[in-house]
């Protein structure tokens, strides 16, 4: 159904729950690359190193779809069928390593 969009232009927003210290953050994703991060509290650019760990949309699916651990839950969006929360590892969250990743927000261009 994702698929069916055929969006590889788009924004969306991404914060990680976990304690990886990453930022909310509006992703600017072209030919399903991320070209720019800004965080959402001030709208500053997110540093050119720390992009990195933020995850197209393709990406998210690839990690769902390739997950080797204990456990994943994944609610997906009910109309645009992206992954809208991954909660990877939940029995270890908050503590001990687990990440809840949450995309919302998608505005195909």
């Amino acid at each position: 159904m994702w698929d069916d969009l055929k969006a590889t232009d788009y924004t969306i927003d991404q914060h990680f729950v976990c304690e990886c210290l990453q930022r909310p953050a509006r992703l600017h994703v072209l030919n399903d690359s991320i070209v720019s991060a800004t965080y959402l509290s001030d709208g500053k650019p997110v540093p050119t190193e720390l992009v990195r760990h933020y995850m197209t949309i393709n990406q998210l699916f690839n990690e769902v779809e390739n997950f080797r651990g204990d456990s994943i839950v994944v609610e997906y969006h009910e109309t645009q069928y992206y992954p809208r929360v991954v909660s990877i590892e939940p029995q270890q969250q908050p503590v001990d390593g687990g990440v809840i990743i949450e995309t919302s927000n998608l505005d195909i261009q």
